[in-house]
């Protein structure tokens, strides 16, 4: 599992993720916390990617299909970026389709976000594109502005809007509700902290990090799986500048890690 969050700004695309990952070996679960989450696609380049749920298609890594997916993109210009959305969904697919986790709905749930911008307009945009066992080739959709958390969100739900989905789920379906839905909806949603959706871009950084870097120790500190950790990942697409990393794990930091 994951956490992974993009902010679309006026200024640009902000990119976190964590780096735990979990490889099942059919006898015993294996944890490590340095895995690669998010991605720049190309060298250079205006364009990332965060990704969450499957960590990859069997003996082959995501680092490979981004690149492969970044020399196709050399040679071809775009004026949206939903072309560029739809043309991750499609080579993706391929590949997918193809692996046995297309077979497996325990495991097999992927998702991506892609995002930054194209030289046409220079307008930030990310979208995103979930895949699921057996449901066909799934239909890019576009991130809402402001923030987007995937993979383990509880954490930030209840966070910032005082509550998961899950309570609310169990609320409605408890049978000790006796009002609406909507009625429901506006008793919960008076705990929502008050939340700008759009902000400076250096200051997006560091609600991503903050939400990311929450996430990951309320995993630590609670009962439930440890489903988050490791390095924190964050980088970052303006209108007028490639990609950047803000954090980024060194080579050494499996190595190092306790010191």
């Amino acid at each position: 599992m994951t956490i992974a969050g993009c902010y679309v700004s006026p200024e640009g695309v902000v990119f976190g993720s964590d780096s735990a990952t979990t490889y099942n070996t059919n006898k015993i679960m294996l944890h490590y916390n340095h895995s690669q989450k998010l991605f720049e696609i190309g060298v250079d380049s205006k364009l990332a990617a965060v990704t969450w749920g499957l960590g990859g298609l069997e003996f082959d890594s995501y680092r490979r299909l981004f690149a492969i997916f970044a020399d196709q993109l050399r040679e071809k210009k775009f004026g949206e970026f939903r072309e560029i959305a739809q043309a991750w969904t499609d080579f993706f697919w391929e590949e997918y389709s193809k692996s046995r986790f297309y077979t497996d709905p325990n495991t097999g749930i992927v998702g991506f976000c892609i995002g930054g911008v194209v030289d046409s307009n220079r307008m930030p945009s990310a979208w995103v594109t979930i895949f699921e066992p057996t449901k066909g080739k799934p239909n890019p959709q576009e991130a809402r502005k402001g923030f987007n958390f995937w993979g383990a969100p509880n954490m930030i739900d209840r966070l910032l809007g005082g509550y998961d989905w899950d309570l609310r789920t169990r609320l409605l379906s408890s049978g000790k509700w006796g009002g609406s839905e909507g009625e429901l909806d506006s008793i919960l949603q008076a705990g929502i902290l008050g939340h700008v959706s759009i902000m400076p871009i250096r200051d997006a950084i560091d609600f991503m990090h903050s939400c990311i870097y929450s996430t990951i120790k309320a995993y630590k500190f609670s009962h439930f799986p440890l489903i988050c950790g490791g390095p924190i990942e964050i980088g970052v697409i303006t209108t007028d500048r490639p990609f950047r990393w803000v954090m980024h794990k060194e080579w050494t930091s499996a190595i190092r890690e306790g010191d």
